[in-house]
């Protein structure tokens, strides 16, 4: 009875660690969609104010 336990006790903690670590990874992708998105947009405004400064 006390090894079903610990067994169990055991792949409770597995799945926890492997939920965290695939949840983990998701928010990684997701990270990086996002800072390619602010990228893009430092680009463009970096881009604009360039030209604005040679108008004046």
């Amino acid at each position: 009875m006390k090894t079903l336990i610990i067994k169990t006790f055991l792949v409770a903690i597995l799945l926890l660690g492997y939920f965290t670590i695939v949840s983990y990874a998701q928010s990684g992708k997701q990270n990086a969609a996002l800072i390619k998105q602010i990228d893009s947009m430092f680009k463009d405004d970096q881009f604009w104010r360039k030209e604005f400064i040679k108008v004046q």
